[in-house]
């Protein structure tokens, strides 16, 4: 995003590819767009609720860019940046994703004039769950997700299938902060704050770290 204007989006959608190509693909997004990495002004972040590693993985590229850039990071919920693509008003949108086991991850949200407003917390639910959840609603609702297979089990509902989900995240981002414009470049670096950022499992991983065995192991 330069000048409020949207550069290019470019997504990973190979599975287990993250780590190899998190790196080469911004290098190329820089260069063909002819940017310097001084020229970045801040991050914006993906927080989840999603696969554990992807998310890792994420976190990880964006603090160190950031901690070497000294310029701050913004963290967005990507069920938030589901809900902002699926381009609905004066309705309730219900962001779902695969939490796998027969779950899911979900969100609702209440559009008005662009803007959502989320209702209760994210969470983990059943499929009977989700039905009951749209069916307390008193307007019109609308299922959106990434995933077209996890949709089909809501085609009682309107659904919404959302192509590219950066582009939600930068929706979500421009609806809720405006800090990047209003300062200059690091202006907003906090180092406790960044080191504090971390993802949003909703789940509790299976792999811990080494950091997290010790700290059960003394608990």
């Amino acid at each position: 995003l330069k000048a409020n204007n949207l550069v290019c989006v470019k997504e990973i959608k190979q599975e287990y590819s993250h780590i190899e190509k998190i790196g080469v693909v911004v290098e190329e997004i820089l260069m063909r767009n002819k940017i310097k990495p001084s020229q970045i002004e801040a991050i914006v972040v993906g927080k989840g609720p999603g696969s554990f590693t992807g998310l890792r993985i994420g976190y990880a590229f964006s603090k160190g860019f950031c901690f070497a850039k000294r310029i701050p990071l913004y963290q967005v919920s990507t069920l938030e940046s589901l809900a902002y693509q699926s381009g609905v008003n004066d309705s309730v949108v219900i962001s779902i994703l695969d939490a796998r086991r027969g779950e899911f991850f979900c969100a609702a949200y209440l559009f008005a004039k662009g803007r959502a407003m989320r209702l209760g917390e994210e969470r983990i639910v059943s499929k009977l769950e989700l039905y009951s959840l749209a069916k307390e609603q008193n307007k019109k609702v609308y299922f959106v997700s990434s995933d077209v297979e996890v949709l089909k089990d809501f085609n009682m509902f309107d659904t919404v299938v959302v192509e590219e989900v950066s582009r939600g995240l930068l929706k979500a981002f421009e609806a809720s902060l405006s800090k990047v414009k209003d300062g200059g470049k690091g202006r907003d670096f906090n180092l406790a704050e960044l080191a504090k950022a971390s993802p949003n499992y909703l789940r509790a991983p299976a792999a811990k770290t080494l950091e997290e065995r010790l700290a059960d192991r003394s608990a």
